[in-house]
């Protein structure tokens, strides 16, 4: 038996049903070709697999039309199983492109994340979940917000009745400070999926930061739960709000929830550490969950400023908390929460 083209047999069905159940989810002409092209390759495995040398033989005949050189039809042969394998590698194992897929966020340069996300666009145009990842990651990352705008709604125009699109769009809007409009795009999209936790999430922290009203946000945070009690970023947001209303027990407890469910969970691991510093006074826990957040989200600026505060007000540390408010600011220059923190650090630091 072959072993080389067993392997090969086994390895291309792997790859065969995988790319079928991918072009069952993104039927588009880019996963059809691919899914094609492995077609032909399992057929070349199998042949040679169950009749060594036929195809061989076949390519022979093929090249014989053109040329009776000996030399030519092995060339041919060894040129064509040579395209085979660097294709096959080619599509399979990209290494950049398959941690995109896994999770775009694995990719820390935020140039090569996006020439990915543009790439990836090109071959799904079609694929509403793709264009409002990449609109979040322009207005979060890129600070592009017309950009963002541009892109989610060309996701509604694609999915108009997928409630997690207009979600993304309510959340760009409520970046824009248009919030009237957020709060209709919220609605569509919680009558859209009126059972999505994400979704519900996503409007009860709206309600929370944005609005204030901390009674209606509690509701849409209980109904969340109801619907999944293990979201990592529900029980983060769900802890801060408990934080709020000063239940301290039960604002630690959800805290430590969403990070067993998620330990490298970044803002779950800022919201504690400043818990942890604010209310609970262990200062050396709190630097540790500082720290762990900032290795995890190094692009984060809220959180960096978070610590900075705490190096500032705790450690007494003023030369490191100044290089962390500086690496803030070269994130999120036009923050006037951060801009006011530094002024006040600049008017101690120099008394």
């Amino acid at each position: 038996m072959d072993w080389f083209n067993l392997v090969l047999a086994i390895a291309l069905l792997f790859y065969v049903i995988w790319m079928g159940i991918t072009l069952n989810k993104w039927r588009t002409k880019y996963t059809l070709a691919i899914f094609t092209i492995l077609l032909i390759f399992l057929s070349i495995a199998l042949t040679d697999l169950f009749s060594p040398g036929k195809f061989n033989s076949i390519l022979a005949t093929v090249t014989h039309i053109f040329s009776d050189s000996p030399t030519v039809v092995k060339a041919v042969q060894i040129t064509f199983h040579s395209t085979l394998l660097l294709v096959l590698f080619a599509i399979l194992f990209y290494p950049n492109v398959k941690q995109f897929l896994a999770d775009p966020k694995s990719i820390k340069n935020p140039e090569k994340r996006d020439k990915l996300y543009r790439v990836i666009i090109k071959i799904f145009p079609r694929n509403s979940e793709f264009l409002y990842n990449y609109a979040h990651f322009l207005w979060d990352i890129r600070k592009e917000y017309d950009k963002a705008e541009e892109y989610c709604q060309k996701a509604i125009e694609i999915h108009p009745a997928k409630g997690m699109v207009s979600c993304y769009y309510a959340i760009l809007l409520e970046k824009m400070e248009e919030y009237d409009k957020a709060e209709m795009y919220y609605w569509q999209a919680i009558a859209k999926e009126p059972k999505n936790a994400i979704i519900l999430t996503s409007y009860a922290r709206f309600l929370m930061y944005t609005q204030k009203e901390y009674s209606k946000a509690e509701n849409y945070f209980q109904k969340a739960m109801e619907l999944d009690s293990n979201y990592a970023y529900l029980l983060a947001m769900y802890a801060h709000l408990m934080e709020i209303n000063e239940d301290y027990e039960q604002a630690e407890s959800l805290y430590k929830k969403s990070l067993k469910l998620d330990s490298k969970y970044a803002l779950a691991l800022a919201r504690y550490a400043r818990f942890s510093m604010a209310i609970k006074e262990d200062y050396d826990k709190a630097e540790k969950y500082f720290e762990k957040a900032i290795k995890l989200d190094p692009m984060n600026a809220s959180i960096i400023h978070n610590f900075a505060f705490f190096l500032w007000t705790i450690r007494k540390d003023y030369e490191q908390a100044d290089n962390f408010f500086q690496k803030a600011l070269q994130l999120e220059p036009d923050d006037q929460e951060l801009l006011d923190s530094y002024s006040h650090f600049l008017a101690e630091k120099s008394v």
